[in-house]
C-alpha cells in the first residue's frame, strides 16, 4: 500500500527528528550545565581571592594602626619608673607627651594616674581644615587625695603650652573607677601576668570617654614609680574608634562589596563605605549599634550567616540577600587577650559575574 508506506516513511522520520532533537537539547541542557558548574567553581575562586585580599589588607592596617600604641606605651611605662615623666611636673610630662601624641595620631590622650586618686591627663584634639587645622591640647589634673572633686585645667593651642589657659572645676570624676585604670590593676594581679609580662598591656571593651564622649578604647599597663613604687602606677593611651571608620568608609572590594569592623557582639566599629556615611557625626550615630540593627538588607543576612564569639578562626560565607547570591568572609583580630574584633568582608556575586563578563 503506498500511502501506508509513504506515512511509515514519514513517521519514521518525524521519529529520527525527534530523537536528534531531543539528543541535541539534552547534550545542550548538559553543556549548559557544565557551563555553569565550571562559572560558579570561577565564582567561587575568584570570591575567595577577592575575600582574602580585602581580609589581608584590612588585618594590616589594623595591625599598624594598633602597633605603635603598644609600644608607645611601652616606651611611656619605661619613662614612667624612670621618672622621665613625673606627674608632679607638668609642664615637663605635656611637652613630652605632646610631640608623642602628635608623632602618631590614633593616640588621642595620655593618662598617668595613681592608687591615690591622682591623674595627670594630656588630651589632643585635632580641628579639621575648616576649623584651622590646629591641634588644641588639654591637660587635667586630679587629686582626689588632695583636692576632693576639684580638678585643674589648662588650655592651650599647637605649641604655645606657655600661653595656656587655667581654670579649676568640681568634676564629678575619679580615675581609679575607669575601665583602663581597673582593667590594668585587675590584669596585672591575674593569671597571665608572669614572670616575662610582669606588667601586660590591657585593652578595654569600647565605651564612651568621660572627657570627650567619644567612642573609643584603651590601651593601659601598670608602670610603678622608682621614688613610690609602693604606689601602684597606671599609665594608659586612648584610641579613638573613628579613625578605623575613616579607613573602611574608602574601601569597596568590589564595585558594591562593603568591609566593617565588629566587636565579639557583633557591634558596629568600622562602618562600610557608603553615601550616607560620610562624616563623624553621622557614624556616632551608628557606632555600637548591632548588626542586626544596622538597617541595611546585607548586614542582616550577614548577622545570621555569621558567628562572632564562638569561633576563632576565619569563616567563608555564601549566603542570600533578597533573593539574590552573596559571599562574605570573616576574620578575628585579637588584641592581645583582652579585646577581638571582627573583620567582615561582603560582596554580592552579581559583581563577580560582571567581573567575569569584562574579561572574557
Amino acid at each position: 500500500n503506498p500511502l501506508a508506506a509513504g506515512l511509515g516513511t514519514a513517521l519514521g522520520a518525524a521519529l529520527l527528528l525527534g530523537v536528534i532533537s531531543a539528543t541535541t537539547l539534552m547534550n545542550r541542557a548538559r553543556s549548559e550545565k557544565r557551563r555553569f558548574e565550571q562559572q560558579q567553581r570561577t565564582v567561587e575562586v575568584l570570591s575567595n581571592m577577592v575575600l582574602g585580599k580585602s581580609l589581608d589588607e584590612t588585618e594590616e592596617w589594623l595591625r599598624l594602626f594598633f602597633q605603635p600604641v603598644e609600644q608607645q606605651l611601652l616606651v611611656a611605662g619605661d619613662w614612667t619608673r624612670d621618672t622621665v615623666i613625673d606627674p608632679e611636673q607638668p609642664k615637663e610630662i605635656n611637652r613630652v607627651l605632646s610631640t608623642l601624641i602628635e608623632h602618631y595620631p590614633q593616640i588621642s590622650s595620655f593618662m598617668i594616674a595613681d592608687q591615690r586618686g591622682r591623674e595627670h591627663m594630656l588630651l589632643g584634639i585635632r580641628q579639621t581644615q575648616a576649623e584651622g587645622g590646629h591641634r588644641q591640647w588639654k591637660c587635667r589634673q586630679t587629686r582626689r587625695d588632695e583636692w576632693q572633686d576639684q580638678v585643674k585645667w589648662y588650655e592651650w593651642i599647637d605649641e604655645h603650652a606657655e600661653s595656656a589657659q587655667v581654670r579649676t572645676e568640681r568634676l564629678d570624676y575619679d580615675p581609679r573607677t575607669r575601665p583602663w585604670f581597673q582593667g590594668a590593676v585587675n590584669k596585672e594581679a591575674g593569671p597571665l601576668a608572669t614572670a616575662s609580662t610582669r606588667h601586660p598591656i590591657h585593652w578595654t571593651e569600647p565605651y564612651v570617654f568621660f572627657t570627650t564622649k567619644d567612642l573609643g578604647i584603651t590601651a593601659s599597663m601598670t608602670a610603678p614609680l622608682s621614688d613610690h613604687e609602693s604606689v601602684k602606677t597606671i599609665v594608659a593611651f586612648d584610641v579613638l574608634l573613628e579613625d578605623i571608620t575613616r579607613f573602611t568608609t574608602t574601601k569597596h572590594p568590589t564595585p558594591l562589596g562593603r568591609i566593617l569592623v565588629l566587636t565579639q557582639r557583633a557591634e558596629l566599629v568600622g562602618l562600610p563605605n557608603e553615601e550616607s556615611l560620610r562624616t563623624p557625626e553621622q557614624w556616632k550615630k551608628l557606632f555600637l549599634k548591632p548588626l542586626a540593627e544596622f538597617g541595611r538588607p546585607y548586614a542582616l543576612a550577614a548577622a545570621d550567616a555569621f558567628s562572632f564569639s564562638a569561633e576563632r578562626t576565619t569563616q567563608i560565607r555564601n549566603f542570600e540577600c533578597e533573593g539574590a547570591a552573596w559571599w562574605g568572609a570573616a576574620r578575628p583580630f585579637a588584641l592581645g587577650n583582652d579585646l577581638t574584633f571582627w573583620i567582615l568582608v561582603l560582596l554580592p556575586e552579581s559583581d563577580l559575574h560582571e567581573s567575569l563578563s569584562s574579561e572574557s
